[in-house]
C-alpha cells in the first residue's frame, strides 16, 4: 500500500510540474508573442533600410549544421535612431535547410529601403512582417497542452489519493466501531 501511494504522490507531483511548466510557457511566454504579434497588425510604419542581410552558420547539441538568415535593419522614430533585427514575431528560429534561410535573404538585401512596423508605446520595438504566423501560435499551444496534462494528471490522482484515503478512514473507522461497541450480554 505504501508503495502505491508513494507512486500516486510521485505522478502528482509530475502533473503539478508538467501544469506549472506548461502554464509558465502558455501565459508567460506564448501568450505574449502573441499578443504582440496579433498588435503588429496595427502599428504604425516607417521607412527603414536593411543594414545587414547575411546566412548565419551554426551547430546544434548533435553536431548538425544550422541556419538562420542574420537581417539588421535601421529605423528612425520622432528623430530618434533605432535598430532591430525582428523579421516576424514567431522568432524566425534556425533551419537545417540553408534553403529557407536563403528565401529569407532574398526578401532582403542590403541597403534596400523597408517599411518597418514599430511599437507606438516603445519606438525600439519593431517588426518587418507584423501579423501571427502559424509558428507564432506554437509556444501558446504546446504550453496550454501541457497545462492541460498536468491538470488532468493532478486532479486524477487527488481523487485517487481521496479515494484511497476514504477506503483506509473507512476500514479504520469500522474497526474502532467494533471494538467500540459492546458485546452481546451472555444468554443464560
Amino acid at each position: 500500500m505504501a508503495t502505491q501511494r508513494a507512486g500516486v504522490i510521485g505522478t502528482l507531483v509530475f502533473g503539478v510540474i508538467c501544469a506549472l511548466a506548461g502554464y509558465f510557457a502558455a501565459f508567460e511566454w506564448g501568450k505574449p508573442i502573441l499578443d504582440k504579434a496579433e498588435a503588429s497588425v496595427n502599428w504604425p510604419q516607417v521607412a527603414g533600410r536593411i543594414e545587414i542581410a547575411e546566412l548565419q552558420q551554426a551547430r546544434d547539441s548533435d553536431g548538425n549544421r544550422l541556419y538562420r538568415a542574420q537581417i539588421d535593419y535601421s529605423y528612425q522614430v520622432a528623430g530618434a535612431h533605432y535598430r532591430g533585427s525582428r523579421i516576424r514575431f514567431d522568432g524566425g528560429p534556425s533551419s537545417s535547410s540553408a534553403a529557407e534561410a536563403k528565401r529569407v535573404l532574398n526578401r532582403y538585401q542590403p541597403q534596400q529601403p523597408i517599411e518597418v512596423h514599430y511599437n507606438p508605446q516603445s519606438p525600439e520595438e519593431s517588426v518587418l512582417e507584423p501579423g501571427t504566423t502559424l509558428d507564432s501560435y506554437l509556444p501558446y499551444f504546446i504550453g496550454l497542452t501541457f497545462f492541460t496534462i498536468g491538470v488532468l494528471i493532478s486532479v486524477g490522482m487527488l481523487l485517487k489519493l481521496l479515494l484511497v484515503g476514504g477506503v483506509i478512514v473507512g476500514a479504520l473507522l469500522q474497526r474502532w466501531k467494533q471494538r467500540a461497541t459492546p458485546p452481546p450480554p451472555p444468554k443464560g
